[in-house]
């Protein structure tokens, strides 16, 4: 919802020399009238004169109600925005070892978004707030950038597991070596080591 106000004043003349007045029909609206970013809604008018050092001034307003229509914004920049966002969790499906295809997604997720965002903002007027759009295209630059992040952090986690179970196979950490006694054909005796740990296992044939 968008209310424009308009006000004629004047400061030069009292009500006792000129006075504005709005006719019984203020506004007459063309029927084939249209604005392309704004739903007409409705026009009040109202007289506000004013009183200032004993002397009565003559001042009359308009108000205008929009409504902003969302099907440009919609489809140029939510809906885009959107599949780009979709577009990075495809990753999440493929495989870990496919490198240049999770990075060529995650990177081109990236910068398609930049540039998503930096042409929505040059439609717009430069204001010192934060906007509707502002927030959007923010949460979507952190999901897009956090899907990037998450397949740098799998692949440094999965490279520290390879090299733990490559330092284990080679220096045989934590295996179990058994040396086995068969007692009788009901029963085995063994003394295993695991490490630095090591103990005697009975087992039951």
């Amino acid at each position: 919802m968008l209310d424009h106000l308009l006000r004629s004043f004047t400061d030069g003349y009292s009500t006792d020399r000129l006075m504005l007045r709005w006719n019984n029909v203020p506004v007459e609206l063309a029927a084939n009238m249209s604005l392309p970013q704004f739903i007409l809604d409705d026009i009040n008018t109202a007289i506000c004169d004013r009183l200032y050092a004993g002397i009565k001034y003559t001042c009359i307003t308009m108000k205008i109600h929009f409504t902003r229509k969302y099907g440009y914004h919609l489809i140029q920049e939510f809906i885009p925005s959107a599949l780009i966002v979709m577009l990075s969790w495809v990753s999440f499906w493929i495989s870990l070892e496919a490198v240049p295809a999770r990075i060529s997604i995650g990177l081109l997720s990236v910068l398609t978004m930049t540039t998503q965002s930096s042409g929505s903002r040059t439609k717009l007027p430069e204001v010192s707030y934060i906007k509707a759009i502002d927030i959007w295209m923010s949460v979507c630059m952190l999901f897009v950038f956090a899907a990037l992040l998450e397949y740098a952090l799998v692949n440094v986690f999965d490279r520290k597991q390879k090299r733990h179970e490559t330092y284990v196979d080679a220096n045989g950490v934590g295996k179990e070596v058994c040396t086995i006694t068969i007692v009788n054909k009901l029963a085995e005796n063994g003394e295993c080591t695991k490490g630095a740990i090591k103990y005697n296992r009975s087992t039951k044939i």
